[in-house]
Formats: C-alpha cells, structure tokens, sequence
C-alpha cells in the first residue's frame, strides 16, 4: 500500500518526535544480508515516552516497525532495569528474526500491538 522509501521515513519521524524530552538518539544499524534483513534500531535516552524503537525490512516486500512504550511516567532512573530487559529482549528477537516466504493471499502491513503485563 504504501512505498518502503515512506514507510522508513515515516519509522525515522515518529523516532525523532521524542527529541522534546530525548537526551539523546543512537541510531544503530542492522544489516544481515545472510536473512535479507536490513533497519535500525533507535535508542533514545532520557525521560522520553519510548526508549527503543526499530524497523526491519527486506528492502523489497516486507516491513516491520516496533516501539517501546512503557505505562509509567518516563523517569530514566527508576525505568533504566526494564528497558535494559527490553533490549536484551530486542537482541534476542533480531537473532532469530526470519521473514516467512511470501504468502499471495496474506494481508500486507498488518499491525500488531503487544500489551505486556
């Protein structure tokens, strides 16, 4: 539905929005030609609402984009524990991330929204 070019555009806007609270952003990049799989991961310090966001693709069909949101006031101190958890979490899912072959008569751009508690 929409262009990748987009989508990787509209993944680095909605990043770069936490800069009002953000210390600081460190983009980090993923390229792993072995698995098609290609993105960046977006660590963002200080007592912004999302600490890790990230998007994966193929560089052809297939687009993922994943966020951070913790139900808690943003306080870098007393979170620090649990977003350390999520990006050993992140690291394990980039480890083993493989992109299914491609169903014709699957749906496109899917949304998916995970609510831990």
């Amino acid at each position: 539905k929409y262009p990748l070019e987009y989508l990787i555009q509209q993944a680095h806007q909605m990043a770069y929005e936490h800069t009002k609270k953000a210390t600081y952003i460190k983009e980090q990049p993923i390229e792993d030609t072995s698995r098609n799989l290609y993105g960046l991961i977006y660590y963002i310090g200080g007592d912004a609402a999302s600490n890790i966001q990230f998007f994966l693709t193929d560089r052809d069909s297939w687009f993922v984009r994943g966020a951070l949101y913790i139900k808690a006031q943003p306080n870098t101190d007393s979170l620090k524990p649990v977003i350390q958890f999520m990006k050993t979490d992140l690291d394990t899912l980039l480890q083993t991330f493989r992109w299914k072959p491609r169903n014709p008569y699957a749906k496109r751009h899917v949304t998916f929204i995970f609510n831990k508690r």
